[in-house]
């Protein structure tokens, strides 16, 4: 239902925060804002980059998170990372039909210096973390069968721009 953390602009990732969380005061928006932004250095360590394999529904692209400007910024942002060789997004379109990530919004997350996996839950008030192995699997299954119904990278950076078209009109009208 909307772009990543870790994949996010600072202006989308300000838009969603507002946007979402309207129980926050100002002050601890933008902390939030900076924990969130400083978690995305990770992504460009050049020591150790992060491995990240984003699958995006077709309704993230298209829903209108900050106006016009910020939503073009992003996708364009999305086909930027894209191209960086530790980084993979997909695009599940509408044409996919029904999926296993009508679930709700999940991460599995997989160490470098382990064999195990967790999986990460982001809810409204709390995180949930998923150990155990028999979840771990049920997740990476439902992984497995989003990024086979999910446009190839290519595919998807080409379906990205199609739809930043959309928001570059849409921002150049008076």
């Amino acid at each position: 239902m909307m772009i990543p953390d870790l994949l996010q602009t600072p202006s989308d990732a300000h838009a969603v925060i507002g946007e979402t969380s309207p129980l926050l005061t100002a002050g601890q928006a933008a902390t939030r804002l900076k924990v969130r932004l400083r978690r995305q250095h990770r992504i460009y360590d050049p020591a150790r980059p992060l491995r990240l394999c984003g699958i995006l529904d077709e309704s993230t692209l298209r829903r209108v998170v900050g106006g016009p400007d910020i939503m073009r910024e992003q996708l364009e942002h999305l086909n930027a990372l894209g191209v960086e060789p530790h980084i993979t997004v997909q695009v599940l379109p509408y044409a996919a039909g029904a999926h296993p990530g009508f679930a709700g919004r999940f991460c599995i997350l997989r160490f470098a210096d382990s064999t195990e996996a967790v999986v990460h839950l982001e809810r409204l008030t709390s995180d949930l973390y998923l150990e155990k192995p028999s979840d771990v699997q049920h997740y990476s299954v439902m992984y497995d069968h989003l990024q086979a119904r999910a446009l190839d990278p290519d595919s998807s950076r080409d379906f990205i721009t199609d739809v930043t078209k959309m928001y570059v009109d849409a921002g150049s009208r008076p």
